[in-house]
């Protein structure tokens, strides 16, 4: 599970988490800094911090909303939110203020990239 190191946010959620869930499989990676392990595995540096990155077992990328789903699904408190979040109606507009809210965090943190604005 990648995540995005400067963001406080992110840390807070990384450690609850790791709080809840205590699958030995899953292994977190802050991107702060690691623009050329990014590249290296095919991923840029700018879509990392607009959207969570989780790399599974068969090195597929899974990325933004359908990350936290995946998470959510290994963790049992959060097992029933990422059923919801799969459905039809919900999923768009999750995923739409999925992004909304990253991109604002971004923003009031200075670190939204030229591109996106």
């Amino acid at each position: 599970m990648l995540y995005d190191g400067l963001c406080p946010i992110c840390v807070r959620q990384v450690g609850q988490f790791k709080a809840l869930c205590k699958d030995p499989s899953i292994h977190w990676f802050d991107i702060t800094g690691q623009e050329n392990w990014l590249a290296e595995h095919q991923i840029d540096a700018t879509a990392a911090i607009l959207e969570l990155h989780l790399i599974d077992t068969h090195g597929d990328i899974i990325k933004g909303l359908d990350a936290f789903i995946l998470l959510w699904s290994r963790t049992p408190l959060f097992k029933p939110l990422a059923w919801l979040l799969q459905l039809p109606l919900i999923y768009p507009l999750a995923w739409r203020y999925y992004h909304w809210a990253t991109r604002r965090r971004l923003r009031k943190q200075g670190r939204l990239p030229t591109r996106c604005r």
